[in-house]
């Protein structure tokens, strides 16, 4: 009988290959306690205005792997009793939204499209409807501003203001006052932490906030069943895997290096 010798590096491609294939699982999702979270008063649309705890956190998946989250939806909360969902962000911004429960099957609920202040777009209340453009800057902000926004809780809460303010207007930079987003709590250093992503959204002059420097990621978004939880955006530097992908990647690496050292019988 012959053994083959299978070379471990082409094997790793191929298991890498076959599992980025396969279809996502149903995820679920706990919280491991970190978070860089700031509470801050918010208005959206004809709310009354309220404090909310904002900024990244940390969750687990059901495969163990921790990583840090923003959220997407500024009227929900975060529920560990339900089952995730995974897919792309332009996947979830730019198909219709009815079968994925995507952007808009988020937004086009009755407590976003009954607020009449942002009533210029096409169509609907508090959310820009151009999800082309919202998927760009979506895209900007992380690619500059994501890693500053992980030094501290002031700087996280207002990344994820400027994530909810992408959202939800079409005009980015005096958003802190006006518009469907407002912030009313008055602490002028959030403020101005807000004011710094977005004008450089505006004006693509990343460099005067010291942020010129560009890291490609590859975001996942975790979405529930709409309204029933919190929907998550999970960002991981371009070209890095899956821990459990690596794993079985390594698995197979072993695998072929113990069929290599096998004689032809």
């Amino acid at each position: 009988m012959k053994y083959y010798t299978l070379r471990p590096l082409a094997l790793a491609a191929a298991v890498l290959a076959t599992m980025s294939a396969l279809p996502a699982a149903a995820q679920s999702l706990s919280m491991t306690g970190d978070g860089k979270l700031d509470d801050r008063t918010l208005k959206f649309g004809n709310e009354t205005p309220n404090v909310r705890s904002m900024g990244s956190f940390e969750v687990k998946d059901s495969a163990n792997n921790e990583f840090w989250v923003y959220c997407l939806d500024p009227l929900t909360g975060f529920s560990t009793a339900q089952p995730y969902s995974t897919m792309p962000l332009s996947t979830w911004l730019l198909s219709n939204g009815t079968a994925n429960n995507g952007y808009d099957a988020l937004f086009d609920t009755s407590r976003y499209t009954n607020d009449t202040i942002d009533n210029g777009r096409a169509a609907g209340g508090y959310f820009d409807r151009n999800t082309a453009t919202v998927l760009n800057k979506l895209t900007e902000l992380y690619q500059h501003a994501y890693n500053d926004s992980l030094t501290s809780n002031l700087k996280s809460a207002a990344f994820q203001y400027a994530i909810w303010e992408i959202e939800g207007d079409t005009g980015y930079s005096a958003s802190t006052a006006a518009g469907g987003l407002e912030y009313t709590g008055g602490n002028a250093t959030f403020a101005s932490q807000v004011g710094n992503y977005l004008t450089a959204l505006n004006t693509g002059n990343w460099a005067a906030i010291g942020l010129a420097a560009v890291t490609n990621f590859t975001f996942t978004v975790y979405q529930p069943g709409v309204g029933s939880s919190q929907v998550l955006l999970s960002a991981k530097p371009s070209g890095v895997p899956e821990p459990s992908t690596l794993a079985l990647a390594l698995l197979g690496v072993v695998g072929a290096a113990s069929l290599g050292r096998r004689k032809a019988a």
